[in-house]
């Protein structure tokens, strides 16, 4: 058969079918921060040995101490660590 002699199907036949658009994700709980521009989420930081020592005995007392995150994670490595200080940090 001959690819011109076929005929597409025409546009106005048969029923319709429109999709409903999709809704946006409902926003999370999480507090609006104002900040504007670029916020860097990383940092790569070379310790002296002073400080791998109280990070290091901080994590210990964190682990022991089945310390969590505001989501609820438990204070397990490192990082976590770090970010149980900024998220508990006392006001000076």
């Amino acid at each position: 058969m001959n690819m011109a002699n076929q005929s597409l199907p025409s546009v106005d036949a048969g029923p319709v079918s429109r999709q409903q658009p999709k809704k946006p994700p409902a926003k999370t709980a999480e507090p609006e921060a104002i900040a504007e521009g670029y916020l860097s989420r990383r940092l790569d930081l070379k310790m002296g040995r002073k400080h791998a020592v109280i990070l290091r005995d901080k994590l210990r007392l964190l682990e022991d101490s089945a310390a969590q995150l505001e989501d609820g994670t438990f204070v397990s490595d490192r990082t976590k660590a770090m970010l149980w200080i900024l998220e508990n940090e006392v006001s000076v």
